[in-house]
């Protein structure tokens, strides 16, 4: 079964990577929590504040779907599963 970790969208997976340099702690911290979820609902508030602050996107671009259900932070399984 896939992690929250594996179904994030690229881009934030890569921000991450990048921020796991920089702040080992907290990014650690992150990833820990989002290989330990299986299902958006598992996270924490403190984890999704996280994941919007690693996607780069604007408050004014997220709606409240995105923030209770992941849709704009994670990966499209059903495109992935059929490529």
């Amino acid at each position: 079964m896939k992690t929250m970790y594996d179904k994030l969208n690229p881009d934030i997976h890569m921000s991450i990577q990048v921020d796991l340099k920089k702040y080992p702690h907290s990014t650690g911290a992150l990833v820990s929590a989002l290989k330990e979820a299986n299902d958006w609902s598992q996270l924490l508030m403190m984890d999704i504040q996280s994941i919007i602050n690693h996607s780069h996107y604007s408050f004014y671009e997220i709606s409240m779907k995105d923030v209770m259900f992941g849709d704009k932070f994670l990966t499209n399984e059903e495109e992935t599963d059929n490529s």
